[in-house]
């Protein structure tokens, strides 16, 4: 009879079996962390912290950070760095509000300037990267200064203010109850759709795919002990 994991778990000493255990609990490390942050600023503010009104304004105040991060995330797994993200944000973000209220162009195109200026860049210095050969730390250093000098001197040092109020509910207004829970579901449904589709690609090539069955096995045993 081959060889099982069960078999393989009753040869284990006690303290393999802790190092395992332990390795497993450090992917959750952080999330614990996080709980017990959450849990001392709750008490600290009294019952403040973890109300819907403050999740709300944390969202909206942390929704630049998590867009950046996403981007950050494909750039670091490929082993670079991106110094002028910032930097690039700032011009990018000046730009549109030059166009539309300065130039008086309108929502839509200070919106697509604002896009192909961060298209235009992004490629130019994915260019210099991967083709040139520069190292992405010295590309994006130099970004970091350059972009930030552009829009000092395309604003000149001004504070630029956006009337309009369809612009301003971009980043202000609150979409209803009803329509986030249609996108909440929206997104589980498209996640869950993504890893349907992955598991079935690596199936009709011969790839090792995730046993969802025994997973389900795996924690319904868990629970009745």
């Amino acid at each position: 009879r081959p060889t099982t994991a069960a078999d393989f778990a009753t040869t284990l000493t006690r303290k393999e079996r802790f190092k395992a255990l332990a390795g497993e609990w450090r992917a959750y490390t952080i999330l614990f962390a996080l709980a017990v942050i959450w849990l001392f600023f709750h008490f600290l503010t009294g019952g403040v912290f973890l109300s819907a009104r403050n999740f709300s304004n944390l969202m909206l105040q942390t929704s630049v950070t998590g867009v950046l991060a996403v981007g950050m995330l494909m750039v670091i797994v490929t082993g670079q760095i991106d110094l002028s993200v910032g930097s690039l944000v700032g011009l990018t973000g000046g730009i549109s509000a030059v166009v539309l209220t300065w130039w008086g162009w309108g929502l839509v195109p200070s919106l697509l300037a604002a896009l192909v200026v961060g298209l235009v860049i992004g490629l130019f210095q994915g260019f210099l990267t991967a083709y040139v050969n520069i190292p992405a730390f010295i590309v994006t250093l130099g970004g970091l200064l350059a972009w930030r000098g552009a829009i000092l001197g395309i604003s000149k040092g001004q504070t630029i203010p956006i009337s309009d109020p369809i612009y301003r509910s971009i980043g202000q207004c609150f979409v209803a109850p009803y329509f986030g829970w249609i996108l909440a579901i929206a997104s589980v449904l498209v996640v869950a759709w993504f890893v349907i589709r992955r598991s079935r690609a690596r199936a009709s090539h011969g790839l090792e795919t995730v046993n969802w069955t025994s997973i389900s096995w795996q924690i319904d045993r868990k629970s009745t002990r």
